[in-house]
């Protein structure tokens, strides 16, 4: 019974995930090319992309860096602290944090027409928010990646009262569910798997 009810939500969970993935290519197809016409168009002008997340999210960033057939022209904006692998609850409150954004950005060599993307689930902490606006401040073209089911759902961290969506160039929806976890299993006290 137990190698039924483990099957049982490995279906689930590939079914919720094949939904999601088929939600995202028909409902933001129209903006995944537009970022990639943004992108080949610096591309092809010597440009750069740059690639921000915070918690979970910096994993998009270390995705563009590095991989066989990627593009040589990518670089992940990364700092220790912000990411979940050392101090968790730290970096959590660190994302947070209105300022360190304009710090973080210091140290990339970036210019007008470079690209940048920027990744935040929630889409309401201060970190992603502020990265976002110093980028197109300095001419960037800002992609915005977030999760406007959860986004919408809950009020914003940063001061100006702006989410991650409200501030980017072009804002792709990864058609995520509230809350991130995307199932219900029988005998859990709450949704599970994100």
């Amino acid at each position: 019974m137990r190698i039924l009810r483990s099957m049982n939500a490995c279906e689930k969970y590939y079914q919720a995930a094949r939904e999601q993935l088929d939600n995202v290519f028909k409902t933001q197809r129209a903006s995944i090319e537009r970022a990639a016409a943004w992108l080949g168009d610096a591309l092809a002008h010597d440009r750069w992309l740059y690639a921000f997340g915070t918690g979970h999210s910096h994993m998009l960033a270390e995705e563009v860096f590095y991989r066989a057939g990627g593009l040589a022209h990518a670089v992940p904006i990364l700092d220790d602290l912000l990411m979940l692998h050392k101090e968790a609850i730290e970096a959590t409150y660190l994302e947070r944090r209105e300022g360190y954004a304009a710090g973080l950005l210091e140290q990339y060599p970036v210019k007008k027409g470079d690209v940048l993307i920027v990744a935040s689930n929630s889409g309401r902490n201060a970190v992603p928010i502020d990265l976002a606006v110093l980028g197109r401040e300095r001419g960037l073209k800002v992609v915005v990646i977030t999760n406007l089911a959860h986004t919408r759902a809950w009020p914003s961290r940063h001061s100006s009262g702006k989410m991650l969506a409200d501030v980017g160039d072009l804002v792709i929806d990864n058609c995520g569910v509230h809350g991130d976890a995307c199932l219900e299993l029988a005998g859990m006290p709450g949704a599970v798997a994100s």
